[in-house]
């Protein structure tokens, strides 16, 4: 429905609340040579950067004209656009999208596909959820004392405060394009320094097993010498 301002505003808001802060709550990073880490990128990124250029750089829509053909992102003008209020970006998402969403991914992943998802041990975010801090043990300690399925009712009740607050937070982002450009360029290196992190760990933790085990790890002599700060950690290597 490209000519639907109230489609757009459905999708701009999900694409910078719940799935743009996800890239902050769950650490995803840019590692370009693993498959996991690089589609959670491009499945919580990328409709940020797309809802960015819709909102403000789609053409004009002009029913006459070549704008026709184009996504209509306001009712009439930029203008009216400014003209949204709050009310209608987040409770218009959350009654046209997000609460029929939440009933059906109840129903579909937990009570029709739960035993079945549990028996072939697939894993969803409920079980990531499970194991992060701090919702996790909590979630878990209400395991002990109820039923499976209420608990997962009670994990999507977080879910639904979480998806709230940070589409209250988006529409700053549907009012400023300077506070969009920068919100967009904060996730987007969010995802840079997770990677580094992450190679950083990796590459340290491989330095200090081969500095402790030298004749059992073997470590490239083009990764020894590719920074002195992790060369110190093999130094033990050289002696």
């Amino acid at each position: 429905m490209p000519q639907s301002p109230a489609v757009f505003r459905t999708v701009f808001m999900c694409a910078n609340g719940p799935l743009a802060w996800s890239v902050l709550a769950f650490n995803h990073a840019m590692i370009f040579h693993s498959y996991a880490h690089l589609t959670s990128v491009v499945v919580h990124f990328s409709p940020l950067l797309l809802s960015y250029g819709l909102r403000w750089y789609a053409a004009p829509v002009d029913m006459t004209g070549a704008g026709a053909q184009n996504f209509r992102v306001c009712d009439t003008d930029a203008a009216s656009c400014l003209e949204v209020s709050v009310l209608e970006l987040v409770g218009g998402t959350l009654m046209r999208f997000y609460l029929w969403w939440l009933c059906l991914y109840y129903v579909w992943i937990f009570v029709a596909l739960g035993s079945y998802i549990e028996r072939n041990s697939y894993q969803t975010l409920w079980d990531r959820i499970l194991v992060m801090r701090p919702v996790g043990p909590i979630l878990q300690g209400l395991l002990k004392k109820w039923p499976k399925l209420v608990v997962q009712l009670v994990y999507l009740l977080l879910h639904l405060a979480f998806s709230t607050a940070t589409m209250f937070a988006a529409v700053v982002m549907w009012y400023s394009q300077v506070a969009h450009f920068l919100f967009v360029v904060a996730i987007g290196m969010s995802t840079i320094k997770n990677a580094a992190e992450f190679y950083f760990e990796v590459i340290a933790s491989t330095y200090e097993e081969a500095a402790s085990n030298p004749d059992k790890v073997a470590v490239s002599k083009k990764i020894l010498a590719a920074s002195g700060a992790l060369g110190e950690l093999a130094e033990p290597l050289h002696r």
